[in-house]
């Protein structure tokens, strides 16, 4: 195997045979599936969120928590992805990446002869590994196809078959959510949806805005097939115009992108959410295969314009909360039957906000993995399937850090003490340190209780911080 595009943590000892260990190929492909939303705006903030995904594609080392292969478009800090495999008490992790990376990776792994040859060898050695992506693009589908014309054998568990890929895309977005929530659910179902409508084009868009002023309600447009708050407006009607000629006007100036006139998206009220409620937005997350299984309930950690930014998950919530959250994971289900009924087949997640009446609403879903899939992975691994009775566990992906911080080695130096131990069961365990490229880092934490992980944060906030000594 190409040892100078290949980060390998195990030792070898069939020479350029793949290890026989390997479960599971990971094709961390971030960025393809999101750039043609990005490449609806300007360039410059297209190339930045296509290299931020380069760099937070990394966190699929904590993916199944298995031995693994993982393909990433830029490689993974080599001293991170050893002491990452023996965290997790891995035999085999393994990075390999191509020579020169696009935002288009399952391409790239085509393209590249070493490292497609890499990833025929694997599979050959290792025959019925699974074959995971992050999301199965129209691209990773050329992969899987050309794979299989090959006569390699594996399996493809979170990826809907081929001849289901439009129900998929259909739903995959927030106009497709609208239509099977109001198709699935009736107008007494425990969790609802915000009053809104799916428009044609930004000329009837502006009219729905304007009925959503009229009406003195605050207001949120929302591009078809944004992610992680791009494409989403947030509109008071007290920053607004009010006369009606330069109201639609200042809607029109802001949405002069390509999204808005390329297809339907959706203008729905902005509901008020109950920030005292642990940020007031809970994520369930489902897996479909042959059955919809309820897998984890968290809450979101979100900021900024609803950019996410992690998420909790501990029982004290539910416990303290006056909010019937197994309640809106059974309507969640009936959604999740009427995806599994159409044919779909993989993750799916719907996305929830509480208002201040602790009125219950969904607001999207995403029929792929999400930023906490891995997390639940991860304290799956450690702590079991009731990992929810044994700790508390908190992720956060940007987490700021001192300019003096530039390397894995550097973070490490200074966090190390704060590191998850398997016997305290508590630490702190980064995830995306590519993210020092730009004063980042991303991390999960456990403790015993909220408190504890919150004490666990706040003492690594100190560490890395600009005023840590």
């Amino acid at each position: 195997m190409n040892q100078v595009r290949l980060n390998e943590e195990i030792a070898n000892e069939e020479g350029d045979k793949p290890p026989s260990q390997i479960k599971s190929l990971i094709v961390s492909n971030i960025a393809e599936t999101y750039y043609k939303t990005y490449k609806k705006t300007n360039p410059q903030e297209a190339e930045t969120r296509i290299n931020y995904d380069f760099l937070e594609a990394e966190r699929a080392a904590f993916y199944t928590c298995e031995n693994k292969a993982v393909i990433t478009s830029v490689p993974v800090n080599a001293e991170f992805l050893h002491d990452s495999k023996k965290l997790l008490g891995l035999d085999c992790l393994l990075n390999l990446y191509p020579e020169n990376p696009t935002h288009r990776i399952s391409a790239d792994i085509l393209k590249d002869k070493i490292l497609f040859s890499e990833v025929v060898a694997i599979i050959k050695t290792n025959p019925g590994l699974e074959l995971i992506p992050y999301y199965a693009t129209e691209e990773f589908f050329d992969l899987v196809s050309t794979l299989r014309q090959k006569g390699l054998k594996f399996t493809t568990p979170e990826t809907v078959s081929a001849k289901n890929r439009f129900i998929r895309d259909h739903y995959n977005c927030k106009v497709g959510f609208r239509k099977l929530w109001d198709k699935t659910m009736d107008e007494h179902s425990f969790v609802k949806i915000p009053k809104g409508f799916v428009v044609d084009d930004l000329a009837e868009g502006i009219d729905a805005a304007w009925w959503f002023y009229q009406h003195k309600t605050d207001f949120v447009v929302k591009y078809n097939r944004g992610t992680s708050g791009f494409g989403v407006v947030f509109y008071h009607c007290r920053d607004l115009p009010a006369e009606e000629k330069e109201f639609r006007k200042y809607l029109r100036n802001h949405h002069a992108e390509r999204m808005w006139f390329e297809e339907s998206f959706v203008v729905e009220e902005w509901i008020d959410i109950d920030q005292e409620f642990y940020g007031g937005s809970p994520s369930i997350e489902f897996k479909i295969n042959g059955e919809v299984r309820h897998q984890y309930t968290c809450v979101q950690r979100l900021g900024e314009k609803s950019y996410f930014e992690g998420i909790m998950m501990a029982k004290e919530v539910e416990e303290k909360s006056d909010i019937d959250l197994k309640r809106a994971v059974e309507n969640c289900l009936e959604y999740g039957e009427s995806l599994s009924e159409l044919g779909y087949r993989g993750l799916f997640d719907i996305d929830l906000v509480i208002d201040k009446k602790h009125n219950v609403f969904a607001v999207e879903a995403n029929l792929r993995r999400t930023g906490g899939t891995h997390i639940y992975e991860t304290a799956q691994h450690f702590f079991g399937k009731n990992f929810e009775q044994k700790t508390v566990v908190v992720s956060k992906d940007n987490l700021p850090v001192s300019p003096a911080i530039q390397t894995y080695h550097d973070f490490k130096a200074k966090a190390q003490s704060l590191y998850f131990s398997k016997e305290k069961g508590e630490g702190i365990i980064p995830t995306i340190v590519s993210f020092l490229k730009i004063g980042k880092v991303g991390y999960i934490a456990f403790g015993k209780t909220l408190k504890r992980v919150e004490e666990i944060e706040k003492e690594l906030s100190a560490a890395v911080s600009e005023k840590s000594p």
